[in-house]
């Protein structure tokens, strides 16, 4: 700005204009601006730093449970794993809103069908939350922090594909059929199906591959169903030990992790069958002739062969195990009187 001194002189002022002014408060505002996203921002420094605070007291969280409730554990199969999870230990199926990104970056790599996770059971120590729990991996030794009310409790469904039932196979065949039934399983809070694929099936796996798959999308895993209680009879045990376990394991190599079947169901129900004429009857009682019955005494020497078969192979093999084979029904076997209960459990 320029003015007159009283001598005719022009002198500059030493003022701002209102433009530089103007200019001035836009900046500093976009500099606020651009500052306070830097702070509270969804990636601000704010919000970093309240997760890491966060995440260093999840990680203190987790050691300490370990220190008080995993010690030994990878090294000891038996007793120790009773008192770190519920006594009836649960599988939860990590699909879809237990945060599945945060827990595959964390193994790193995608979930497969064969991923069980156990909660901890937390009644012993110190950390207890209305809201929040924790699931264990044993196979990846992690635990993980997921909100209770997105576990979800497995919930099983027996589906015997019979082609000499046209009615109840083209749910397994015919994919508006298929979508249906899934649709109808995920409605009704199932995880898991059990289906009797037959071997033709599994061999030219086209059809299982969508099936296993679109049961995956839905939060349901698939494992193969087998139920004849001649299987027990020596032999026939390399048919329904080695010989279905080969057929997964072939199936699977061929397969990615949302078509894998995660291992076999049987469902031998040999207390009922009237097939096993060589076999005694299975009484319900504790009588010693009973606790030596060769009909349960081929069972457990089945679930063992079944086991030992299995060995290290990344599938899992359930045994359904009717009340009757609690603690009220035991065996002679091997110079140990157990329930039948015990010898599935311990394999």
């Amino acid at each position: 700005m320029l003015y007159t001194n009283g001598h005719g002189s022009l002198k500059k002022s030493k003022g701002i204009t209102l433009i530089a002014l103007v200019i001035t408060i836009i900046v500093l505002i976009i500099l606020a601006g651009v500052v306070l996203l830097a702070l509270s921002g969804d990636n601000g420094i704010i919000k970093r730093a309240s997760d890491s605070i966060e995440e260093t007291k999840e990680a203190n969280i987790i050691e300490q449970i370990r220190l008080e409730q995993f010690e030994g554990v990878m090294e000891n199969d038996g007793d120790n794993e009773s008192k770190i999870l519920w006594d009836s230990p649960f599988n939860y199926q990590l699909i879809g809103s237990i945060e599945q990104e945060k827990i595959e970056k964390k193994i790193g790599r995608k979930l497969e069908a064969t991923d069980l996770f156990y909660e901890v059971d937390l009644s012993q120590t110190q950390y207890k939350d209305e809201k929040y729990t924790y699931i264990y991996n044993k196979k990846e030794d992690i635990l993980v922090k997921v909100d209770k009310r997105e576990l979800k409790r497995s919930n099983g469904v027996w589906y015997w594909t019979e082609e000499t039932k046209p009615e109840i196979y083209q749910y397994f065949i015919d994919e508006t059929k298929r979508i249906e039934m899934l649709d109808f399983l995920k409605s009704e809070g199932i995880t898991e199906v059990y289906v009797s694929f037959g071997e033709e099936n599994l061999e030219d796996p086209t059809i299982t591959k969508q099936f296993v798959k679109q049961a995956y999308e839905r939060g349901i895993i698939t494992e193969y169903l087998v139920g004849d209680a001649r299987y027990i009879l020596e032999e026939n045990q390399k048919e329904c030990s080695y010989d279905k376990i080969q057929l997964i394991l072939n199936y699977n190599k061929n397969c990615n992790y949302d078509e894998k079947i995660r291992g076999i169901h049987y469902d031998v129900e040999i207390h009922t069958s009237q097939t096993l004429q060589d076999l005694k009857d299975w009484n319900n009682s504790n009588s010693e002739e009973e606790k030596n019955s060769n009909r349960k005494i081929s069972f457990v020497k089945f679930v063992e062969n079944v086991y030992e078969v299995k060995g290290k192979n990344n599938i899992t093999i359930a045994f359904d195990v009717p009340p009757l084979t609690y603690t009220a029904n035991t065996v002679n076997y091997n110079g140990t009187e157990k329930s039948i209960m015990e010898y599935i459990v311990e394999n």
